[in-house]
């Protein structure tokens, strides 16, 4: 009983976790937060259609789905920090000290 408590609890808190993201996610595209609510309902509606189907198999497609995506948002975030471009006034030389921040 307390390992299905304790298993349910962290997939309520996984959950929430991809509504906070999701809603900041929209926020971010959309360039404004006016809409927090709205989007957080949006990505809870979302997320409670993708949580119905309580077979090993649909959950099976949805964690395969989920660690391919997480496998392209790493890709993703290293190639976009290898490609990234020295911040103005950069100086490989690491003696160099800048006057004005010292």
């Amino acid at each position: 009983m307390l390992e299905s408590s304790c298993l349910s609890n962290s997939a309520n808190g996984c959950q929430g976790l991809h509504v906070l993201v999701s809603a900041k996610y929209l926020n971010t595209i959309t360039n404004h937060s006016q809409c927090t609510v709205v989007f957080a309902v949006i990505a809870t509606i979302i997320c409670w259609f993708c949580s119905l189907p309580r077979t090993f198999s649909a959950l099976s497609k949805l964690g395969t789905a989920s660690a391919f995506f997480t496998f392209i948002s790493v890709l993703l975030a290293a190639i976009f920090a290898g490609i990234e471009a020295h911040p103005q006034g950069y100086n490989p030389d690491p003696n160099y000290v800048n006057p004005v921040t010292g």
